[in-house]
């Protein structure tokens, strides 16, 4: 039952920046070509025609004090940390052929996956992309929540997603985050009927991400 749920869930995290590459033209606009061929504007994800005024969060999030043990990435430029009596390191590739790392839930069934990217992509284009994204894979996927948040002392987007996929309702907790050194992508997610038992565990993995 576990494998099938983690099949059924990977459908949804169809979530990369990969499939889009930021390029400019030679009279200088910015567009955003898919691995398909097609391409698009990247004024179509303009804050201002696309997505409602996202607000600041006042609360600062830290890594919690039972995060004591840590996954390293991007060559170190970011790390994961993590209570290791709540969480497992597992093999990213399981979930999606773009994370670069991946932790499971000890009995439960809930996941975190980070995607990294050498691109920068701005953070309010990388949400709409990522809303996109997802509904190309259930198209009833919708934002719950959105808002900003300081954590660890980079300023990140926050994005609540919920959809049924064959069936199963799912519910994706994730942050956002881009710089000059790339994207990232840090998704939590679980059936949504567990949600609301699992958000404080998934809440506290998300707040381990340290960004140096």
């Amino acid at each position: 039952m576990r494998l099938f749920l983690i099949a059924i869930l990977f459908l949804a995290i169809g979530l990369s920046a990969h499939a889009q590459t930021k390029a400019i033209t030679t009279v200088g606009d910015t567009v955003l070509l898919n691995d398909d061929g097609t391409w698009v504007y990247q004024d179509k994800y303009s804050s201002s025609a696309n997505i409602d005024k996202i607000l600041l969060n006042d609360t600062k999030f830290t890594k919690p004090a039972a995060s004591t043990k840590f996954l390293s990435g991007g060559k170190g430029i970011y790390e994961i940390w993590y209570d290791p009596s709540i969480w497992v390191k597992a093999n990213p590739s399981k979930y999606n052929d773009d994370a670069e790392l991946a932790l499971e839930m000890n009995g439960k069934v809930a996941y975190g996956i980070m995607i990294y990217e050498k691109v920068e992509i701005p953070v309010e284009s990388l949400l709409e992309i990522a809303l996109e994204n997802a509904q190309s894979s259930a198209p009833n996927f919708k934002v719950i929540s959105r808002e900003y948040r300081m954590v660890n002392g980079n300023k990140v987007a926050l994005m609540q997603m919920e959809g049924n996929i064959e069936g199963i309702n799912a519910t994706y907790y994730s942050y956002y985050y881009s710089n000059s050194s790339g994207t990232w992508q840090f998704h939590a997610y679980t059936m949504t009927s567990l949600f609301k038992q699992l958000k404080k565990q998934m809440e506290a993995l998300l707040n381990g991400l340290v960004i140096k």
